[in-house]
């Protein structure tokens, strides 16, 4: 989670610049706010439980990440969590997350949107490989940064960018961006851990 939180930071100028583009410009700042907050709690959330983790980081996110940003991702993270304690796997009970933040969004793949890393990240995990390992994390990597890339390509539904109409296709949705640069760095982080395991 550290490493999720510091590579957020260190991106937020490309996040504010793709907002810039096609949005109200807030979208670094406000992922930034929040990894900053989740990096000053962290250290209380040591001994939690997964379930219990997660409900925490969705408060977290929720209170000190603005927009819509903060809505959504704080509603994947407690329903995550909640599906958990009722006995759900980490992966069916991160698929239940995703859709609640479709429900939330009132939105879906294609609208240009964080959905658009998000969903095909949840659907290979629960249906195609159900356990991430050393195998399934470039796999991942290159899902979410194909997927960002694609959203270049997609006329915008939601958001502010759906005011520009044609005018949003050509330009990556920074949600989606945030999204994939927060899938990449948990991958790679869960490397690094593996990594220094092996070499105790």
């Amino acid at each position: 989670m550290n490493r999720v939180c510091h590579d957020l930071l260190s991106h937020q100028d490309l996040l504010t610049r793709l907002d810039v583009e096609i949005g109200d410009g807030d979208h670094g700042f406000n992922i930034s706010r929040g990894a900053e907050a989740v990096l000053e709690a962290a250290p209380q959330w040591r001994h939690l439980m997964d379930d219990a983790f997660l409900k925490a980081l969705g408060e977290c996110v929720l209170k000190h990440i603005g927009g819509a940003s903060g809505a959504l991702y704080g509603t994947l993270f407690l329903t995550w969590g909640k599906a958990l304690n009722q006995g759900k796997s980490i992966d069916a009970a991160f698929y239940l997350g995703v859709e609640s933040v479709e429900r939330r969004g009132k939105s879906t793949v294609g609208d240009k949107t964080m959905l658009d890393v998000l969903v095909p990240f949840a659907a290979y995990w629960h249906f195609e490989t159900k356990a991430l390992g050393v195998d399934t994390w470039p796999i991942v990597q290159r899902l979410a940064e194909t997927h960002c890339e694609n959203t270049k390509n997609l006329l915008a539904q939601k958001g502010r960018a759906a005011y520009l109409g044609e005018r949003s296709v050509g330009h990556i949705d920074p949600g989606a961006c945030s999204c994939m640069l927060a899938m990449k760095a948990a991958m790679n982080g869960m490397m690094e851990m593996t990594n220094l395991e092996q070499s105790d």
